[in-house]
C-alpha cells in the first residue's frame, strides 16, 4: 500500500500487486503491476478506528463512574441519614437501607422512581430546577406523613456531581431528620404566643 498526491493535489491511496510472468523455463519475463485506488476503503478504516477509540474512551468513563458510584454507594451504606443516588434526570439509581426503613418500605422497589414522583415537597420541581440550572446545592424542608401515620421532618441537601466536563451526572440526596428540632421550635411559638397574651 502507498500513498501518491495527483495533479489536484489530493492524496490517495493506492493497493499494488505484482504478477510475475514467466518463461516456459520458469523465468520471469516480465512484471506487471496493478494499482487499485483504495482511498475510500482507508477513509472507512479511518473512521472504524476513530469511532472504536471513543467507544473504549466511553467505556473506560462509564468504568470510572461506576467505580465512583460504588465508593459513594459504600459511605452511603454507613450512614443514618437517608440517601438517595440518582442519574441526571432523578430517576434512583440506589438508597440505602436507612431510607428503606424510615418510609417504612416504600422504596423496596425503585425501578420507576425518581424525585419528582417521590418527593413529598410541593416545591420540589422549583428545587430541582435550581439545582439543575445553577449546579449548585440546594437545601429544603419537607414535612413527611408515613404510613403509620407518624409525621416526620426532613432537611434535604440535594447536591449535582459534575462530571469532567461541568455537566451533572448525577444527583445526590441526602436527608436529615429534623422532626425534634421541629418540635422544639413549636414549643417555642407556644409558650411565646401564651406569655403574649398573659400580659
Amino acid at each position: 500500500e502507498t500513498t501518491i498526491t495527483n495533479k489536484n493535489a489530493q492524496q490517495l491511496w493506492t493497493n499494488t500487486t505484482l504478477t510475475p510472468i514467466i518463461d516456459k523455463n520458469g523465468n520471469v519475463i516480465k512484471i506487471i503491476a496493478i494499482d487499485s485506488d483504495i482511498t475510500k476503503l482507508k477513509s472507512i478504516e479511518k473512521q472504524l478506528i476513530e469511532q472504536n477509540s471513543e467507544i473504549e474512551t466511553q467505556k473506560q468513563l462509564l468504568e470510572k463512574i461506576n467505580s465512583e458510584l460504588e465508593k459513594l454507594s459504600i459511605a452511603a451504606s454507613e450512614t443514618d441519614n437517608e440517601v438517595i443516588i440518582m442519574d441526571n434526570n432523578t430517576n434512583f439509581l440506589w438508597i440505602n437501607q436507612s431510607l428503606k426503613k424510615k418510609y417504612e418500605g416504600e422504596f423496596d422497589d425503585i425501578s420507576s422512581k425518581n424525585l419528582f414522583n417521590s418527593s413529598y415537597n410541593p416545591n420540589i420541581k422549583k428545587h430541582i430546577s435550581k439545582c439543575i440550572t445553577e449546579k449548585k446545592t440546594v437545601i429544603y424542608e419537607t414535612e413527611v406523613k408515613l404510613k403509620s401515620g407518624k409525621i416526620y421532618w426532613a432537611q434535604t441537601t440535594l447536591t449535582p456531581i459534575l462530571n469532567e466536563n461541568g455537566n451533572i451526572k448525577n444527583l445526590v440526596a441526602i436527608d436529615s431528620d429534623i422532626t425534634k428540632l421541629k418540635k422544639a421550635e413549636e414549643k417555642i411559638k407556644t409558650q411565646t404566643l401564651e406569655l403574649e397574651n398573659s400580659f
